[in-house]
């Protein structure tokens, strides 16, 4: 991962960690992609709870905007430190960290269920009532193509770079011939042998 320092964990004090400021802060949570309130603050910090085929995510935002939420018994926030976007998660005396440089056009989400940040990868994964479908709903997230997967009964619709993957969910969601549109996270890198 380029422009990802391995997430780590360590202790330390939450009450140092955590000023009463940014605890203060504006915070909203939104439920699922594609559903929920959406909130009018431009700043305000944004958690949006989502899955993957695997497991649940927790997408951080990817703006500039620093700030905490709770959710689900983690704490998270989000701050910028000499050109990086740091982004923790802490629950009880546990705190992990991953630094994403702010020129990078990656979206974070952490895992609850392995404690890991994850880097979103550039395609959603749709099922679809018709798999003839797919070029139209490729068109209408934006994509740039697609790849039907007919035995094993989904596609994935590929993003630009820089493309947002949750909005594109959101929007293929809201199409009449897709079943579900679910985001997809980056692999590890592996050597050929």
């Amino acid at each position: 991962m380029k422009n990802m320092v391995s997430p780590g964990s360590g202790g330390g004090n939450l009450g140092t960690f955590f000023s009463v400021r940014a605890m203060l802060a504006g915070t909203a949570l939104m439920l699922g992609v594609g559903t929920g309130a959406e909130v009018d603050e431009q700043d305000a910090f944004k958690i949006i709870q989502s899955a993957t085929i695997d497991h649940p995510l927790l997408v951080l935002p990817r703006n500039s905007v620093a700030g905490v939420a709770s959710v689900d018994g983690w704490l998270l926030s989000a701050t910028e430190q000499n050109g990086f976007r740091v982004y923790r998660a802490a629950r009880s005396d546990r705190v992990h960290t991953v630094r994403v440089a702010v020129s990078a056009p990656s979206h974070v989400a952490f895992n609850p269920a392995t404690s890991r940040f994850e880097r979103l990868a550039q395609n959603v994964r749709v099922e679809l009532r018709d798999p003839g479908a797919l070029d139209r709903v490729v068109e209408a997230a934006g994509g740039t193509g697609g790849k039907a997967y007919p035995l094993l009964g989904f596609a994935l619709v590929h993003l630009p770079a820089g493309a947002d993957p949750v909005s594109a969910a959101r929007s293929i969601r809201e199409l009449p011939v897709v079943v579900s549109a679910r985001l997809t996270v980056r692999g590890p890198r592996r050597k050929p042998r």
